[in-house]
């Protein structure tokens, strides 16, 4: 019952429109056919549409949509069509399908709609992969390598990109590519990374591999691979060496093919072409290609010239006119690089033209002309003289167009030290270092050349592979003094050619000291002199005196031996040696070491400072001397003579340690000493004479230097008897003086005249006498003394015994006279007065004489010392007097050589005054020429002007053009801005209208599709409209009265519950 009442209430819900229902009828518009015909699209693909229409003026929608996503419309058209008839439409699939999603199966909607009618179809959308460019090489030109771009269109979002297949050739990604919203990716990489390296050439299938889920169908990209090639390097000099560094390679060409040849085509003549035949030569399984030294395929030099490459093989000519290969003109020294005497230096040029004159100058002047064979190739020598001098060259080796310059040096040597003696062993030591020769030069002279040459056979040394050559000591080959003078070295090559170096040594001059620096006065010396002027006079001074003169030999050098006088002062003093033609002076330092001399003096001159008085026994006449106060010691007298002391130096002389004496040395260093022997025991002593700046000096005896040590013997005197004579009045007293004597002495025993009148005294001299420190007698009483009782007159002999140490005995006889003074007192006494007198006078006379002695003596030293000098004067000035000769013989046979060298360079005037003329003829002949080049050089310069002019006026027509435009490009620039702010404010309403076009597009449709059937309807019911109305309002009337019964029953239903 339930059931059957809500049919009823349906029934009633739906009678109202089931009344409405119009008859079915035919479609308007019929889908014949969509092409592709397949259940799937590639982005980018056509889609060509067929419908028939069967009305006029229809309608018709056709949209591209996402499936799952209505509101995403790919594509949007409609057309009216106005008969009924057959269409196609294109619809075109786009390449990016944004908001694609995760799956590409039927994602694409193909909506047909006319009127309220539509067709629907779903395609689902196969991936696609595009590869630009489609033609390409491994390489560009540049030979960089070049980049394929991979698109891919038709995935579904978040499709992950492994790698690349290039036919059977795989690039895989480090890292994923995934697909973007749009279903679409970009890589690119390059065609090398394949293989790092070659590809063969042809077409290839460009795959990915992804993970999408249609991957098995995508549509592969194409890649057509094209060869190329390179050609390294690009420019050469046509000779066959470059050849052979010349390589082809190639990138891209078809697998393992036969290479048949390799050509290089001139580009201004093609049909000119190199040819290299290459046999079983194949490209690699890579396409790969290469083909290195060309010239073991052809060896001929190339001319010069643009060559573009052709490769050939077997199946196919490959021509490459982007590769190029110049040959340039090229001039090779080759070699020896050096320019050395008495060689060939060789040349070749090539890439010239045939028959072009080659010129080489030498420092700009033309030395040799050479002419290019057949293929613009040539080698030719230059030749060096035997003598070169050290230096650079250029050499210019010129076509007129092309140049080269070669800076060639010379060898170079050079001689070391640059300065040395000219003493042989110093010579001996002279090295020859040389640089830069040929390799194997033989040296077989050297030559050291000022005034003279110094000729140094060598003969056994040569250049090794650097070049460099040693001679450690020209001494070995040669051994020589050489004089004064700066030497040019030169190296004479065993080939004859003769190198003038820019080496010199320089031989200064020498002065050796052959004896001892250190030489006692009058003695000698013995110099060696080296490196002096050939020849030359030298003069030899010793503290400025002129102690020598001689001559050296040829080669500046000799050897003096000289006695040097006793008037120099002692010290270290210079020794000079100056060259009277050179103007050398040398000095060294002589330390002159002083020499001394002791002498004892006879008795006689002993001298007495005490009273005097005399007397006379058996025809005797006795000086009697009285002492007063303590008698003065009875010594000899020492005489000591030095020389070569410090000048004015004070100096001590001592005996035995003594000192006996104190002495001044004069202004020659002389110095003379007479004294008396001190007092000293008795023994060999040295006399030392010690100066206050020379020092101690050991005097030797005067007769006999050999002898050094004075000997001091004992002496015992009586008192005041200059004669070892002693007078007593009658009887007496005499004291004894002792000197010499060594301690330890005894004394025995006193004897007169050989009895022992007085051996009463033994035990008393026993006891008392003894001999002091000094060695002098002494007693432990007093002075030593004897009482002599004798009253006769006469001549005693009194005898005292003593024996020395050591048990030498020894005696000393003392002569005692006995007078009787009462008979001659007055007439002594007379006597002395007048012998005190004349001996007053005497001792004048005598000091007189003495000082004329020495005045005498003085002046006789300055006689000889002036006679010496006058020697050495008149010998010097015969020696000038010769050099003075010599020398106007030489300025005489100067003048005659000027004389005849003014008589040539009267000849060379002449002869210059006709070259002077030639020149002038050949300098009127350049004016002219000169005035015609000036004329052509003014007619260029007016043609250059008037073009320059034309130029300018174009240019500024130009740029009043540039002016215009500028502003014309403000102008839209302005506009542009302004359609930009438009396009802004569009881009925003386009956005809302977007959305309200989306929102209408439903209601659109529907209201189009039911104005359409509106339309048709209209025609078909117009007859039947008010029937229709009058039906319709009926039954609408009947339909509510039946839902309100239903109604009813219903809720009656509903309340019976």
């Amino acid at each position: 019952m339930k059931k059957i009442l809500s049919i009823l209430i349906i029934l009633a819900f739906l009678f109202p429109y089931l009344t409405l229902v119009k008859p079915v009828q035919a479609q308007p518009v019929q889908l014949i056919s969509i092409t592709p015909d397949r259940d799937y699209l590639y982005p980018g693909e056509t889609v060509n549409i067929t419908i028939q229409t069967f009305l006029e003026n229809v309608r018709v929608t056709f949209l591209l949509r996402h499936t799952y996503n209505s509101a995403v419309v790919y594509y949007a058209n409609t057309t009216v069509f106005p008969n009924p008839g057959t269409y196609s439409v294109l619809l075109n699939v786009p390449y990016e399908l944004f908001n694609i999603g995760e799956t590409t199966y039927q994602v694409l909607w193909i909506q047909i709609i006319f009127g309220t009618e539509s067709v629907s179809v779903y395609r689902s959308v196969y991936p696609l992969i595009m590869v630009s460019p489609a033609t390409t090489t491994i390489l560009d030109e540049n030979g960089l390598p070049n980049k394929i771009h991979v698109s891919g269109f038709g995935f579904e979002e978040g499709a992950g990109i492994f790698g690349f297949y290039v036919g059977d050739y795989y690039y895989e990604l480090e890292e994923p590519v995934f697909t973007n919203s749009s279903g679409m990716f970009e890589y690119e990489f390059y065609l090398v990374d394949l293989t790092n390296g070659s590809i063969p050439g042809g077409e290839y299938e460009v795959r990915v591999e992804t993970d999408a889920e249609f991957y098995d169908y995508q549509k592969p990209g194409s890649l057509t691979v094209k060869p190329i090639a390179f050609i390294n390097p690009t420019e050469g000099r046509g000779t066959i060496e470059d050849l052979a560094d010349v390589e082809v390679y190639g990138f891209g060409f078809p697998a393992e093919v036969e290479v048949s040849s390799i050509k290089l085509c001139s580009v201004s003549n093609p049909a000119v072409c190199y040819v290299f035949p290459l046999e079983n030569y194949f490209t690699d399984p890579d396409g790969f290609l290469y083909v290195y030294d060309l010239s073991q395929y052809a060896s001929t030099p190339l001319a010069g010239g643009v060559y573009f490459l052709v490769v050939e093989t077997v199946n196919e000519t490959y021509i490459f006119p982007s590769t190029l290969y110049t040959v340039l003109p090229y001039i090779e020294l080759l070699g020896p690089d050096v320019y050395q005497p008495n060689v060939y230096i060789w040349f070749r040029v090539a890439g010239f033209q045939p028959g072009t004159v080659i010129s080489v100058y030498v420092n700009g002047v033309l030395v040799v002309e050479e002419v290019t064979d057949e293929n613009g190739y040539a080698e030719f020598p230059l030749p060096v003289p035997e003598l070169v001098e050290e230096g650079e060259r250029v050499i210019l080796v010129t076509d007129g167009v092309s140049e080269a310059y070669f800076h060639l040096s010379t060898p170079f040597a050079v001689v070391q030290p640059s300065s040395t003696p000219g003493k042989d062993s110093d010579v001996h030591n002279l090295a020859v270092y040389g640089y830069g020769f040929i390799e194997g030069t033989g040296v077989s002279e050297i030559w050291l050349c000022a005034d003279t040459c110094y000729v140094f056979p060598i003969g056994d040394v040569y250049a090794d592979n650097t070049g460099f050559f040693h001679i450690p000591e020209l001494g070995n080959y040669f051994r020589t003094n050489m004089s004064l003078g700066t030497y040019q070295l030169f190296v004479k090559l065993d080939n004859g050619g003769v190198l003038a170096t820019a080496s010199y040594t320089t031989i200064t001059p020498l002065m050796e000291l052959l004896s001892e620096p250190s030489v006692k006065i009058g003695g000698k010396i013995s110099i060696a002199l080296y490196g002096f002027a050939s020849g030359e006079t030298v003069n030899v001074y010793l503290a400025n005196r002129l102690i020598y003169t001689d001559t050296v030999d040829v080669d500046g050098n000799a050897t003096f031996t000289i006695d040097l006088p006793l008037d120099i002062p002692g010290g270290v003093q210079i020794l000079r040696v100056e060259g009277m033609d050179s103007g050398i002076i040398l000095n060294a330092t002589l330390e002159i070491q002083p020499s001394a001399f002791w002498l004892v003096l006879d008795y006689n001159y002993e001298p007495r400072d005490v009273p005097k008085a005399s007397a006379s026994y058996n025809g005797t006449q006795l000086i009697v001397y009285y002492p007063t106060g303590e008698v003065a010691y009875l010594g000899d007298y020492i005489q000591v003579t030095g020389y070569g002391f410090v000048i004015n130096e004070t100096v001590n002389i001592y005996i035995g340690g003594v000192l006996a004496g104190t002495a001044r040395a004069d202004s020659y260093g002389r110095i003379s000493f007479t004294g008396l022997a001190p007092s000293v025991q008795g023994g060999s002593y040295s006399v030392v004479v010690e100066g206050e700046e020379t020092g101690s000096v050991e005097a030797t005896w005067l007769l006999d230097d050999t002898v050094g040590e004075l000997e001091i013997e004992g002496r015992v005197i009586a008192a005041a008897l200059g004669k070892d004579e002693l007078v007593l009045e009658g009887s007496g007293i005499i004291r004894l003086y002792g000197s010499g004597l060594k301690p330890g002495t005894v004394f025995k025993a006193v004897l007169v005249n050989g009895t022992d009148a007085l051996m009463f005294y033994a035990s008393y001299i026993q006891t008392s006498w003894f001999v002091d420190d000094n060695g002098l007698l002494a007693s432990r009483y007093g002075h030593p003394s004897l009482a002599i009782p004798f009253s006769q007159p006469g001549l005693y002999m009194v005898t005292l015994y003593y024996e020395e140490p050591g048990g030498n005995e020894r005696w000393v006889d003392l002569p005692v006279l006995v007078i009787i003074p009462l008979e001659i007192t007055q007439r002594l006494s007379e006597i002395e007065d007048r012998l005190s007198e004349l001996e007053s006078q005497l001792a004048s006379i005598e000091n007189r004489i003495e000082g004329l002695t020495q005045e005498i003596a003085l002046l006789q030293g300055m006689i000889d010392e002036l006679s010496q000098q006058l020697q050495l004067v008149n010998t010097t000035l015969n020696g000038e007097i010769s050099l003075l000769e010599q020398r106007i013989q030489e300025l005489e046979q100067l003048i005659s050589e000027l004389r005849q060298q003014f008589d040539y360079l009267n000849s060379q005037i002449a002869l210059l005054s006709g070259n002077l003329t030639a020149l002038q003829e050949m300098f009127n002949d350049l004016s002219q020429q000169l005035q015609l080049v000036n004329t052509t050089l003014a007619d260029t310069i007016e043609e250059l002007r008037i073009r320059l002019d034309n130029a300018l006026s174009a240019i500024q027509e130009l740029s009043s053009r540039i002016n215009e435009l500028e502003e014309n490009l403000a102008e839209l620039n302005s506009t542009v801005n302004s359609i930009s702010s438009d396009l802004n404010s569009l881009e925003q309403d386009v956005g809302d209208l977007n959305s309200r076009v989306n929102d209408l597009a439903g209601q659109v449709n529907t209201l189009q599709s039911n104005l359409n059937r509106l339309s048709s309807r209209l025609d078909d019911v117009s007859s039947q409209a008010s029937m229709s109305y009058s039906i319709g309002i009926v039954a609408l009337i009947l339909g509510l009265v039946g839902a309100a019964v239903g109604l009813l029953a219903y809720m009656r239903i509903g309340k019976t519950r």
